[in-house]
């Protein structure tokens, strides 16, 4: 509900103009409600973020029409919700391109539990891993040492480098 009575008026048109002064146009004030304790409740907007509601004595926003120290009081609280604001909007700002990165390189050690030449795939304990054309898979048979760093790009984990070594059977070297 919105003031009726002139000064109410009067204290809403304060507030717009002193958001208008702080953030060079930008900010809106969304409701501007009096409360049943005697306050107003009123939320600031800023292009892509919306405010929480702030509560403030009416005696302080109607003392600030007449009075310089409560003036710079309000000025100064509408001004540290502002900074907050735009804080809040800036941290939101910096983790879409965060999203955007590259999937971290993993490093997996372990034995080829199976190849697929065709698919060009390895299988690594429960890992399968593409490989494609970066290897030939001629060295590389199931029971191979290896060491495969990775990343998951588009919606599977394709192989950076892979350093492998066959497994001697343990009786290959008995003769």
């Amino acid at each position: 509900m919105y003031p009726v009575d002139s000064s109410d008026l009067r204290a809403r048109s304060l507030v717009e103009n002193l958001l208008a002064e702080l953030s060079d146009d930008d900010a809106m004030l969304a409701d501007f409600d009096e409360t049943p304790d005697g306050g107003y409740c009123f939320r600031v907007e800023i292009p892509g973020e919306l405010g929480k509601e702030l509560q403030l004595s009416k005696r302080l926003v109607q003392a600030a029409l007449r009075d310089r120290r409560s003036f710079v009081a309000l000025r100064q609280i509408l001004r540290a919700n502002l900074l907050a604001l735009t804080a809040k909007r800036d941290v939101s700002t910096a983790r879409v391109p965060r999203a955007a990165r590259p999937a971290p390189t993993v490093i997996s050690v372990g034995v080829v539990t199976d190849v697929d030449e065709e698919a060009g795939t390895i299988v690594l304990g429960d890992t399968v891993i593409w490989v494609g054309e970066r290897m030939p898979f001629g060295g590389l048979p199931a029971g191979s040492a290896v060491t495969v760093a990775w990343q998951e790009r588009n919606g599977r984990n394709e192989a950076i480098a892979i350093r492998y070594r066959p497994l001697t059977p343990p009786d290959a070297g008995a003769g």
